[in-house]
């Protein structure tokens, strides 16, 4: 009888299981910290079968796999990732000054991805950045030579995460873009709890919990559900309680 209940109970629980498949394209923000492995662990923790990989380089930009003078190694990366499987979603990070230096073509960019990932039959995933350097500031890239920056001086982190939510709800897509508001996420904690949690020393790359924080994000973006650890740290806490809120906002 004991063998009979474990059974029915293996096969509900088996019947319930995916296989999800992800792609990370970005730079040090993704890989810092190893936000893929968390993420794979979290999906495999509530038994989905997770295949994960990445395309990652330090500084890496998105607008610069479809810049000619630029290195194509990694558009060459995700080609060849792209045409070695079907992906369940692709998830694309990017630094803010693509979204807010009108020096790239973010837009384009997006669009781009987007059509690459409907090709292969996956769903686009988008990192909503953070942002914590100091203010008052202006976005500024180089652009042949020439120093351009943005229109807006921006004066604090609520201009900037507005600014770049604005942008992206802007880009015409042939399906809604699965927003991760990571950035968000991070400003709420930031305003609630220590500014320094989240963060290395640089105040740049993500943390142990920054990573955290960017996994329970691309979780619920991809199961629809919020992952709860069960630790009692009460700091993985209070980032699983701001995903839980922001999600639940947007829903």
């Amino acid at each position: 009888m004991k063998t009979l209940i474990y059974f029915l109970c293996f096969a509900a629980f088996t019947a319930n299981a995916q296989k999800v498949s992800v792609l990370f394209v970005g730079n040090s923000l993704t890989y810092f910290g190893d936000t893929p492995g968390k993420l794979k662990k979290m999906l495999e923790s509530k038994g989905d079968s997770a295949y994960i990989d990445q395309c990652v380089a330090p500084g890496f930009r998105l607008w610069l796999c479809f810049d000619s003078v630029n290195d194509t190694n990694m558009l060459k990366c995700i080609e060849n990732k792209l045409s070695s499987r079907k992906w369940d979603y692709i998830i694309i990070q990017n630094p803010n000054d693509g979204f807010l230096n009108p020096a790239q073509e973010m837009k384009s960019t997006v669009q781009k991805f987007d059509s690459m990932a409907i090709k292969n039959g996956a769903k686009l995933i988008m990192f909503m950045p953070y942002e914590v350097n100091f203010f008052s500031k202006y976005f500024c890239n180089k652009n042949n030579g020439e120093i351009i920056c943005s229109n807006t001086m921006y004066k604090n982190v609520r201009q900037v995460l507005d600014s770049i939510d604005v942008f992206v709800d802007k880009i015409q897509l042939a399906r809604p873009l699965i927003q991760s508001p990571i950035g968000e996420a991070h400003y709420q904690y930031d305003i609630k709890y220590s500014k320094s949690d989240l963060y290395t020393p640089d105040l740049g790359h993500p943390s142990e919990l920054g990573t955290y924080l960017q996994a329970c994000s691309y979780y619920h973006s991809i199961t629809n559900t919020f992952y709860e650890s069960g630790d009692i740290d009460s700091k993985k806490k209070a980032v699983e309680q701001i995903i839980k809120s922001l999600f639940t906002i947007k829903e």
